[in-house]
């Protein structure tokens, strides 16, 4: 009798071309296919790269700019890391307080009739995209600038869709 998973998974790697596949190996990243990149592979086939890629030089240099793009994002990481709860806490708050202004220019134009309004803020901050895109749009209007009618207007607007 046929050993059909013997058969079925004892077989080259499409993708690396060898069995057991190899630790390195893409073949489970990739979401197509084999067949469907085969098109693909066949326009690198016939490829020759250009020998001024080959030149050591611009290779250093490419590989130092890539080294220091790393070495900053791991520093920013490590920055972050180190940096004690209440550091961090103080980070947010100062986001937050961007959100808070926000929030007192929707109340200022009367989005916040009750109480409820205000929960409906907090609990569900995308529902009120379209308001505070326009509210980067217009410059961050206040009650006593020029563009706050206009934003009062659309959100008057938005109110009375709901």
């Amino acid at each position: 009798m046929a050993d059909i998973f013997k058969d079925n998974n004892n077989q080259e790697c499409e993708v690396c071309e060898s069995y057991p596949c190899m630790t390195d190996c893409p073949v489970e990243l990739l979401e197509n296919d084999v067949e469907d990149l085969e098109p693909l592979a066949s326009i690198f086939q016939e490829y020759n790269p250009d020998p001024e890629l080959f030149n050591n030089e611009t290779n250093m240099r490419i590989g130092n700019h890539l080294m220091l793009i790393a070495d900053a994002i791991l520093e920013a990481q490590h920055k972050w890391e180190q940096k004690t709860y209440m550091n961090r806490i103080d980070e947010i708050i100062n986001s937050y307080r961007f959100y808070a202004n926000f929030a007192q220019t929707l109340y200022d134009a009367g989005c916040f009739k009750e109480v409820e309004d205000v929960l409906e803020y907090v609990q569900n901050p995308r529902r009120f995209d379209k308001l505070y895109n326009l509210w980067l749009e217009l410059g961050f209007p206040k009650k006593k600038d020029k563009m706050f009618g206009i934003f009062a207007r659309k959100v008057s607007d938005f109110k009375n869709l709901q």
